[in-house]
């Protein structure tokens, strides 16, 4: 275990004050087995003033610090609520009550540290924002796993015909801005969507198949991740209607034309150098943007 707290110095000042965030936070997501944890604390200090005296001393602020390795990319952790929602991917049944006992009694380090270990067939979606040049986790998508009949249908359709390295099957609740209706009108509410989500992961790929219930239509996309970014190697396919309702020998034909893309090895030609903030776009331009980069950077190496 690393000398604890020895690392978070560009992000904090002599006083132990946090320097700040910059931008706009970004969604991306991660394999859980390329994270590594190499320093974590459950609590900081800060420098401060005594309000009569002025004198300075130490106070212990109970907000951690955890680095961790993506690959070669360092992010941190230094919100509590944030890293409640990274361990409630893995164990939902933890309470905040119960977390902030584990923070008490228990090295941050270790309980981090097994969680990557047990669960390293899962992915976790999070939004990263920069402090001083460096890249802070500064939220966790948290989800609720479910057992879908047609989930394991395709699941055992997918193995019979590749090798599967991992699954993951969940819900998820998500909140768009709604605007109201009437000439004029310019407040927004939000609105919620359901949506069921399988993944199958080989290697770097995953194939995601999205039934938004609430929506009533169904993505399948194939994604690649490479270098902190991901790529999607089809166009996105919508069908309009519910997994359930999307007949057997047309849902099995589009999973078979991504399967055929996953058994190849692709390399990248050239530098991606575009970039456009995600915030600024639909989903629809976003997963075409994704769509371009592949077929613009990179090519398929076996025949």
């Amino acid at each position: 275990m690393p000398r604890l707290g020895s690392n978070f110095h560009s992000l904090f000042d002599s006083d132990g004050v946090f320097c700040g965030l910059e931008g706009t936070p970004s969604y991306r997501e991660l394999f859980v087995k390329n994270l590594k944890v190499e320093d974590a604390i459950a609590f900081r200090s800060e420098k401060r003033r005594d309000k009569k005296t002025r004198k300075p001393y130490y106070a212990t602020i109970k907000q951690p610090q955890v680095l961790l390795h993506y690959k070669k990319e360092v992010l941190f952790i230094i919100d509590r609520r944030v890293l409640w929602d990274l361990i409630r991917n893995f164990d939902p049944d933890i309470d905040y009550r119960t977390f902030l006992e584990m923070l008490e009694y228990f090295s941050v380090y270790k309980i981090v540290e097994d969680y990557l270990l047990d669960y390293q067939d899962k992915t976790i979606g999070v939004w990263t924002q920069k402090a001083n040049g460096e890249s802070l986790i500064v939220a966790v998508q948290t989800t609720d796993e479910i057992q879908d009949i047609i989930h394991d249908e395709i699941i055992k359709y997918v193995s019979s015909k590749i090798d599967v390295d991992a699954t993951e099957s969940f819900m998820k609740i998500g909140k768009s801005q709604r605007r109201g209706s009437g000439r004029g009108c310019t407040h927004t509410a939000p609105k919620k969507h359901r949506s069921q989500i399988l993944r199958i992961i080989k290697g770097d790929m995953i194939l995601e198949i999205k039934d938004w219930l609430t929506k009533g239509h169904t993505d399948i996309r194939l994604f690649m991740e490479h270098e902190g970014y991901m790529v999607q190697m089809i166009k996105r396919l919508t069908f309009r209607k519910n997994l359930s309702f999307i007949p057997s020998e047309i849902l099995y034909k589009k999973i078979d034309n991504a399967l055929e893309v996953i058994q190849h090895t692709y390399r990248r030609t050239s530098v991606k150098t575009d970039y456009r903030p995600r915030a600024r776009m639909s989903d629809a331009e976003w997963d075409a943007l994704q769509f371009w980069w592949f077929e613009n950077y990179f090519s398929k190496v076996d025949g």
